[in-house]
């Protein structure tokens, strides 16, 4: 594969994925809180995924700031 192929690829993947939220009118994003319109899941549930998201959000910021 070309670097000029891998990186038209990139673009048109990029064009895509941000698209798709616009095509499917939900939006892609997991976060631990309810938004509008989502059902609930019960705590024994939510509690692992918030822990999870905080672990995941505190692993990107420490090694984005250094």
């Amino acid at each position: 594969m070309s670097q000029s192929f891998a990186v038209w690829f990139v673009i048109g993947l990029a064009l895509i994925t941000a698209n798709l939220p616009f095509l499917s009118e939900r939006p892609f994003v997991v976060l631990p809180w309810l938004q509008k319109g989502e059902k609930p899941a019960p705590a024994w549930l939510r509690w692992p995924g918030s822990l999870l998201f905080f672990a995941c959000w505190w692993a990107w910021h420490g090694w984005a700031i250094g």
